[in-house]
């Protein structure tokens, strides 16, 4: 969720001449190629290779999120068929097992997350299921699950709305769900994104204030939301929103800021946007 040399490979290419199945696999390899491990991005070693390293991740998971570290503790499952969507590392597979699901199945977009997330449940000796799948193209049977887990994932998709669509399906009545996707509402999207426009004068190259958060954002797609938007998307698909959040990374978002003030603005201004819902 920051910037990574990656991102100057992506930025080089014309991405309005690719489109349909093209986009999506330039999406996959995208994250093929930039797993999310929660290491600095300059890191040369960003993939882990043993035991200890997946333990650094997983706590990594909790302690660069706060909303998580506070959220699951309180979280119960018991019983639950759980689907996560985008599993990355599974260290949330770990964490929602621990809160009593009956069964945790997660699919990831791309062959490398799904292949981690394998390694890492298998070191702590948790069984899940675990696939490659496009979330795009969700194969699962109607109301197979009664619990939706998904941060920071179905924002990366270029076809989010297709996403909420198997999300609604493949919950089942009654069942619940807690999704992350980016605030566009957030002082680091128009900070961030005006500093590239005038600091860095994209805005004389033709971008704008979305397009330039490709400058400065993880992921080939990163489409942001507004609270309200995201909430009424969610009762277009038939879910009901039943609250919404918004949070931040653990670091500072201004530096050097006095910790009262930032706690604030990231309650108020907050980059990550945290929805949770039912199927009535």
């Amino acid at each position: 969720m920051s910037d990574n040399p990656y991102m100057k490979t992506w930025r080089a290419a014309d991405r309005s001449d690719v489109d349909g199945d093209g986009a999506n696999a330039a999406n996959k390899a995208w994250w093929e190629r930039a797993a999310m491990t929660y290491e600095d991005w300059s890191s040369a070693d960003r993939e882990p290779q043993n035991k200890a390293h997946f333990e650094a991740i997983n706590r990594a998971y909790l302690s660069q999120n706060p909303f998580l570290a506070d959220y699951f503790p309180g979280l119960d499952l018991s019983g639950k068929r759980v689907l996560e969507i985008g599993c990355g590392m599974g260290s949330a597979i770990i964490n929602l097992k621990g809160r009593g699901a009956a069964t945790v199945t997660a699919i990831d977009l791309t062959e490398k997350a799904a292949a981690f997330s394998k390694a890492n449940l298998a070191h702590f000796g948790i069984e899940a299921e675990i696939r490659q799948m496009d979330a795009e193209q969700i194969t699962f049977a109607d109301a197979s699950f009664d619990f939706l887990y998904s941060w920071g994932v179905i924002h990366h998709s270029e076809n989010t709305d297709r996403i909420l669509d198997h999300i609604a399906r493949v919950l089942a009545p009654g069942g619940r769900g807690m999704i992350m996707v980016y605030n566009r509402n957030s002082l680091r999207y128009y900070l961030k994104g005006l500093y590239q426009l005038f600091g860095r004068g994209l805005i004389f190259k033709g971008e704008s204030l979305g397009s330039a958060q490709k400058y400065f954002t993880d992921g080939y797609f990163h489409t942001h939301y507004s609270p309200a938007e995201f909430e009424a998307i969610l009762k277009s698909k038939g879910l009901l929103p039943e609250k919404t959040s918004l949070s931040h990374m653990a670091k500072r978002y201004i530096p050097f800021m006095p910790t009262a003030i930032d706690n604030f603005l990231k309650r108020k201004f907050g980059w990550l946007l945290v929805a949770e819902f039912s199927k009535p």
